[in-house]
């Protein structure tokens, strides 16, 4: 089971860039290498502690140079620096592509910008597709964060205060065993691969889910029942933190950031302007 839905996750394309195009090797706990290319804006602040980020998880067909350009506007219109990265198997990076190399990978990008001074209250989360599964995971890890905060800024204040400005999915999956078995509602089977569905609800930071009306990769209905469940477990704590879902008529798996741009933009840019404070 878990091979096949593997299989299903994992479709690494041609590398489509060199290793001139990378800003920095990261080295994960697992000892491979993945590539970080950090895009920013013109004019750029040179400080870290004083930048904001969005870190960029892209989906299973893709490797960061698919995301280059796409980047570049979102650095240019929202003053930030995007963090591309590959996923262990992908593009230059070392390994093989497989679920714990996601997770590995994410979390040695996040620890390599606090070390070198980003805030964790100055980061934002992007994942589409695939990517919403490690962006999922490290959002809702908590120990992770504060381990980070802590071995950035070894100063116990930010204990209480850092957290995540905020978490952007794309197209994102409930879990990979709903997508091989769109029948399935098995809690078991979505343990397999990517269960975002029993993980989203312990993300604590504002959220906001996109998705095509016309997904035929990954149904719509996936992304509905993500904003449901976060939405129940904060409605049930009184929790007034932000989880807007947004639907995009029409749009499909491969198209929602071309041809539906303008609209998949703004709702981006209005909900991290929002927060950039």
């Amino acid at each position: 089971m878990g091979a096949i839905v593997a299989k299903a996750a994992f479709l690494p394309p041609p590398c489509g860039y060199q290793n001139e195009d990378v800003t920095s090797w990261v080295r994960t706990t697992s000892g491979e290498v993945v590539p970080l290319k950090l895009v920013s804006p013109a004019a750029a602040s040179l400080d870290p502690s004083q930048s904001w980020f969005l870190l960029w998880s892209h989906g299973n067909a893709e490797d960061l140079s698919s995301s280059r350009h796409l980047a570049q506007v979102f650095a240019d219109e929202l003053r930030l620096t995007v963090a591309l990265y590959d996923y262990c198997g992908y593009g230059l990076a070392t390994g093989k592509p497989r679920e714990d190399g996601l997770y590995s990978s994410i979390d040695a990008v996040l620890q390599h910008l606090l070390d070198n001074g980003a805030k964790l209250d100055h980061i934002f989360l992007y994942g589409k597709s695939v990517g919403s599964v490690p962006t999922v995971r490290l959002a809702m890890n908590r120990k992770f964060a504060v381990r980070s905060v802590v071995c950035a800024c070894a100063q116990l204040r930010f204990l209480s205060s850092s957290v995540l400005q905020g978490v952007v999915l794309v197209s994102a999956l409930a879990s990979g065993a709903r997508v091989v078995f769109p029948n399935s509602n098995s809690s078991v089977l979505d343990r397999v691969f990517g269960p975002n569905l029993s993980r989203v609800c312990r993300v604590q930071s504002p959220l906001l889910i996109l998705h095509g009306t016309d997904d035929t990769v990954i149904p719509c209905h996936h992304s509905r029942l993500l904003a449901k469940r976060v939405a129940d477990e904060r409605n049930s704590k009184k929790d007034n933190c932000a989880v807007v879902l947004h639907t995009i008529e029409g749009a499909d798996h491969n198209d929602i950031e071309s041809t539906y741009f303008q609209l998949y933009f703004d709702f981006i840019k209005n909900f991290i302007s929002q927060r950039k404070c």
